[in-house]
């Protein structure tokens, strides 16, 4: 006969337990509860959980991924696999714009998953395109390397903040990246550029205008902020913000704030970030397309 105290609930119920957490993994324990055809307590609920091998874990927040998109990154991926090298990367310059908000304090959802599920589709918590922002930025870096900060501020009257094709020649191409540019290929031999395939870098004048200087941007997968080492850049700058006391209570606070962090901000502190080009590429294909842990 079987040592020790008797299973109180079958297992059926457990089994039961564990395909309800698996088909939705950010339910809560109280909703398998309510749910159960047993009356059961939390705890057991808890540790049956536990038992599997599953916590509740913080949500990583990735963009959603269609299959066309995970098609377009395994090709993108697999062609930098392919004879780039680290001082190829080094000769990249990253750019993106990035939004922030006054007092923003994003909630984070828990899922349930074990330690090596962080990127399993159904563990994520999916982001999607908004166009909410309160002060929008625009930067880029290269390998040892950073450009001024430039705020993309809604004009005057507007009722909200439309960044055109042409405002972004005339703020961001022409005073800022075409010069960053060209005094990076002078210095190290020639340099890529990086724009993600938002419209106004899309825009046929926007082509028109690089084209006049000779500038081709890289092709870029769409919805790839983990392939972009910039990310992190504007991930390390929210967190920087976030931890100042007191924090910025409006938009000409918050732009002080920025452009005093951007400009104490050592590159390279980056470096690291560009260092892992070559794994971000190897992890993409490898996970076919999918999410990378960057």
């Amino acid at each position: 006969p079987r040592s020790g105290r008797p299973l109180k609930f079958s297992e059926r119920i457990r089994r039961w337990i564990m395909t309800s957490i698996r088909q939705y993994r950010f339910t809560y324990i109280s909703e398998i509860q309510a749910a159960c055809p047993e009356t059961i307590s939390r705890s057991t609920i808890r540790r049956y959980i536990k038992d599997a091998g599953l916590d509740s874990r913080i949500s990583r927040k990735k963009p959603f991924l269609t299959a066309a998109q995970r098609k377009t990154r395994l090709y993108w991926c697999t062609k930098y696999t392919k004879g780039w090298t680290q001082g190829e990367w080094d000769r990249v310059v990253w750019t993106d714009e990035c939004s922030f908000e006054v007092g923003k304090n994003a909630g984070r959802l828990r899922c349930w998953r074990k330690p090596d599920e962080a990127f399993n589709p159904d563990c994520l918590r999916p982001t999607f395109k908004s166009g909410r922002s309160s002060l929008m930025v625009w930067g880029c870096i290269i390998k040892g390397r950073k450009s001024p900060l430039v705020f993309l501020e809604k004009p005057e009257g507007a009722t909200r903040n439309s960044v055109t094709a042409q405002r972004y020649i005339d703020e961001v191409l022409r005073p800022v990246l075409i010069p960053f540019w060209t005094e990076m290929c002078e210095e190290r031999g020639w340099a890529e550029v990086v724009e993600d395939n938002c419209r106004i870098h899309t825009a046929k004048i926007s082509k028109a205008f690089r084209a006049q200087w000779g500038l081709e941007s890289m092709l870029w997968p769409a919805a790839s902020p983990d392939l972009n080492p910039i990310e992190n850049v504007w991930a390390l700058l929210k967190l920087k913000v976030a931890q100042l006391n007191p924090r910025p209570r409006s938009v000409p606070e918050l732009k002080i704030a920025l452009t005093r962090i951007w400009d104490e901000l050592d590159p390279s502190t980056f470096d690291p970030y560009i260092d892992s080009m070559a794994k971000r590429v190897m992890l993409c294909v490898a996970n076919k397309g999918g999410h990378t842990k960057y």
